[in-house]
């Protein structure tokens, strides 16, 4: 058995096999840094790469060539993985603008999926909240809302984000109608079940004030 091990850590091949070994058990057990951290993964498994290409000019061992088709495959697992799965940061944005699209449709099963039960606005509560909606937000009334330069303020991975952006809105709110711009501060908080959901809103135009969805 000490033999073997031997053989398998002193040929090139053997540590190769290895080196695969471990990329494809850190990206079954911590993927998720792979889509938060993949420019990093890149920058290493290139890094890597110069030993075996190293090793093959100098002796043009077929074997190294082995080990460069092993940090290839790598790589390619990263990119996938970057592709497969979404950051914390690119789900709330993601939310973000799903709820702004829902707001210009009147689509309040997607409003109420977005709000945490939590959720606070002024004096309104998550009930209270589905309640203003769809009171003031009617399908049969035109209206388009988006949001611009959408940004994350706290790290990645935090239970707490904060998206920040300029907010558009134009068409008709409530007992409002007109074209409205101003800025636009998205509050998430974690779930149990690791999506993020909506605790708390900010809306202000330019003249700094906050506002809320008027009433009809």
């Amino acid at each position: 058995m000490a033999t073997l091990k031997e053989a398998i850590l002193v040929h090139p091949g053997g540590r190769y096999c290895i080196l695969l070994l471990i990329g494809l058990i850190y990206g079954l057990v911590l993927p998720g840094t792979l889509a938060v951290r993949p420019w990093w993964a890149y920058f290493t498994l290139a890094v890597i790469a110069l030993v075996p290409l190293g090793l093959f000019i100098n002796n043009r061992r077929t074997v190294h060539l082995f080990g460069l088709l092993v940090i290839a495959a790598l790589m390619a697992g990263v990119y996938l993985a970057d592709n497969m799965q979404e950051s914390a940061s690119e789900q709330v944005i993601r939310i973000s603008n799903e709820l702004t699209q829902a707001v210009s449709k009147a689509d309040y099963a997607t409003i109420e999926k977005h709000l945490a039960s939590d959720y606070k606005w002024h004096n309104l509560n998550k009930a209270g909240m589905m309640n203003r909606v769809k009171t003031s937000l009617l399908p049969s009334e035109s209206r388009s809302c988006s949001i611009s330069s959408a940004k994350v303020k706290e790290p990645e991975g935090s239970p707490k984000l904060t998206v920040e952006g300029n907010l558009s809105a134009n068409g008709r709110y409530g007992s409002e109608e007109g074209f409205f711009t101003g800025t636009i501060e998205l509050k998430y908080q974690q779930q149990s079940d690791g999506t993020y959901k909506l605790v708390g809103t900010r809306v202000a135009w330019f003249n700094g004030n906050e506002v809320s969805i008027p009433t009809r």
